[in-house]
């Protein structure tokens, strides 16, 4: 059983309670990532900390704080994942004598570390009681375990006390209350987290012998049938896919189809039949180096052939669908998968082809691969790229779509209330005085995106404006806009929404939950209030009493834009939910 580095533990407990205890998310729980790493990094034995394992700790602690730089949630959420599963890496490296060297250790050290993981706690707790045989049963005051145990001892004890002592004497309740409102939970929650890390600090396993599987439940003849069946099936669908991915307008017309519902299906289900492939593919690979059969080999390389061809397939399809429907995260987020899964392919071909190349080389480059994958997403303002090449629907702007991007796009703000403005104009002075279909959700679109605008205003001001004014519009003195609905309310829904706001406020009014875009996106706003508040309040003013003197209901094609179209990748931002028969003359 590994001991457990007191300072590792003190470094840990600090990062929570700096940048994760009591905050909303941003730039805090980056920071508590980079004193994670710095805390299992100090755990590892000096003789391990290789240059691997350096990187590794830097890759952890980078991309941990890169949380605080774009406002894009999916690009928040990958950088996460990258600093954890560095994390991980790092505990496995000081649990094994050395880091797996395929990814079969890799995935048979993981699936072990698990387990243990599960039986850390008891473990921790047997080895706080026991003591090698002929020494004393004292420890020194500064050994972790030892702390850990005297301080949850402790807390215990004061709890109790602290309880039944403030029950007693009202007066004494409220100071202590106020000495103690956050520090007692701080203190429960840093022996939580220092119990957990120690847990998993005191697992040790063992190295694994086996560099590659048997795979003994597969004969030769169930590994190559099923190839051979594939690889004959990917050449039909390739020879297919030449004839009609470059065809013209017209020749879809002899399917039934039209050239943009050819293009709307077909992406993501290629790159996930490429993926399925390449671990079908590194199977072989495998089962060739037990068997050592070279036809093993050239089976695989015409494999590898195809589903790079597959993806050279899915490429072209993602840029038919761009040219109809303009671009959106799903596939800005597609099109770098397919790069990844293409440099995955590379690598599978290096090493099933090129003896000299260690698998260690495979899981090397695909670690690269996916830095560059997760390089791309924080460098590049994916957002605003979408802005650029901005989705149409029905012969519009998506303007709900880039309302409801992050505030990494922040700066498109003006544009879609200046596009909404020009729109509302043209269809509430239409000579006819009726809206066809078409019209109408171009009018229900255009309502969205300035309520999904109305909700990201609102809350940049609530996290960084002035707290006088905040407190003022958003606790004291709520007024209802015309635009907005009356909903009758009691005292106590009024309460609790207030109680909960409060909490919102405190946890969110902290630099710990800052990010860089959401800086840079309310000084936007405070520069443009005029338009993204003055003009934006105006226009959904103007559109709610074009629905009442002409009772118009939109519900059906709200309704259709909220809840029955996808937005894949997209947090909505909007509060707003659409009421059936609102402005109907009952």
């Amino acid at each position: 059983m590994a001991r457990v580095n007191i300072w590792s533990l003190l470094l840990l407990i600090l990062g929570f309670n700096i940048g994760l205890y009591g905050v909303g998310f941003g730039i805090g729980a980056g920071i508590f990532q980079a004193f994670a790493a710095s805390a299992v990094l100090l755990a590892i034995h000096p003789s391990k900390r290789t240059v691997l394992v350096w990187i590794t700790a830097v890759i952890s602690a980078v991309s941990g704080l890169l949380v605080g730089w774009r406002a894009n949630g999916f690009v928040q959420g990958i950088t996460l994942a990258v600093s954890i599963g560095s994390l991980g890496v790092l505990l496995l490296a000081h649990s094994l004598p050395q880091l797996p060297a395929t990814i079969w250790e890799l995935l048979g050290a993981n699936i072990t570390y698990f387990f243990h993981g599960l039986f850390g706690p008891f473990r921790l707790l047997q080895a706080m009681n026991d003591q090698p045989k002929g020494e004393a049963r004292t420890a020194a005051w500064w050994d972790p375990l030892t702390l850990l145990k005297t301080a949850t001892i402790t807390v215990v004890v004061f709890g109790i006390f602290a309880g039944l002592l403030m029950a007693a004497d009202p007066i004494f309740s409220k100071m202590v209350e106020t000495m103690i409102k956050q520090a007692f939970g701080r203190i429960i929650w840093s022996l939580v987290i220092a119990g957990l890390f120690a847990s998993l600090l005191t697992i040790v396993l063992s190295k694994q012998e086996k560099r590659f599987p048997q795979l003994r439940f597969l004969s030769g003849q169930d590994v190559v049938v099923p190839t051979v069946v594939l690889v004959g099936l990917f050449a039909l669908f390739l020879f297919v896919q030449g004839k009609y991915l470059f065809a013209s307008h017209e020749i879809f017309q002899q399917f039934g189809l039209t050239y943009s519902e050819y293009a709307r299906k077909g992406f993501v289900e290629l790159l996930v039949a490429t993926g399925i492939a390449s671990v079908i593919s590194y199977i072989l690979i495998l089962k060739q180096r037990t068997v050592e059969k070279p036809y093993l080999t050239w089976l695989n390389i015409g494999l590898l052939v195809e589903l790079g061809l597959l993806l050279a397939s899915a490429w072209r399809r993602d840029m038919m669908y761009i040219e109809v429907y303009g671009l959106t995260r799903m596939r800005i987020i597609g099109e770098v998968f397919l790069f990844w899964l293409l440099a995955d392919l590379l690598l599978l071909f290096l090493l099933n082809s090129w003896k000299q190349f260690e698998e260690r080389y495979l899981l090397l480059g695909m670690g690269v691969a996916t830095l560059a994958a997760v390089g791309y997403f924080t460098l590049v303002n994916m957002d605003m790229r979408i802005v650029r090449g901005a989705p149409k629907r029905y012969e519009m702007k998506d303007l709900f779509y880039l309302a409801n991007l992050s505030e990494d796009a922040a700066a498109s703000w003006e544009d879609i209330v200046v596009s909404a403005e020009t729109r509302i104009t043209q269809l509430i002075n239409k000579e006819s005085g009726t809206l066809s279909d078409e019209e109408r959700i171009q009018l229900a679109n255009i309502k969205l995106a300035l309520f999904s605008l109305v909700a990201q205003r609102e809350r940049l001001e609530k996290k960084f404006g002035p707290w006088n004014e905040v407190k003022k519009t958003y606790l004291d003195e709520v007024k209802r806009k015309e635009y907005e609905r009356s909903i009758i309310d009691g005292p106590s829904i009024r309460e609790n929404n207030r109680k909960q706001l409060e909490k919102w406020l405190e946890q969110n009014r902290t630099w710990q939950a800052y990010t860089w875009s959401e800086v840079e996106a309310y000084k936007l706003l405070a520069q443009n209030r005029e338009l993204l508040f003055g003009k934006v309040d105006f226009l959904l003013t103007r559109i709610v009493r074009y629905q009442k003197s002409r009772n118009l209901d939109l519900y059906k094609e709200e309704k259709w834009i909220l809840y029955d179209y996808n937005y894949p990748f997209v947090n909505l931002k909007i509060m707003y939910r659409p009421w059936p028969d609102e402005f109907v003359t009952p």
